[in-house]
């Protein structure tokens, strides 16, 4: 995302550790990771 924080900013986070959260729970033998990373050279 661009720009300030903001509620949608939160529902990208959001979204991507519930799918995170679902692939490990379908999928015990998988392992999964969340990278993390902010670009402040963005627009």
């Amino acid at each position: 995302p661009s720009g300030l924080p903001h509620i949608g900013t939160f529902g990208e986070v959001a979204r991507t550790s519930m799918v995170r959260q679902a692939l490990e729970t379908l999928a015990t033998d998988i392992k999964t990771r969340l990278i993390c990373f902010s670009d402040d050279m963005d627009g």
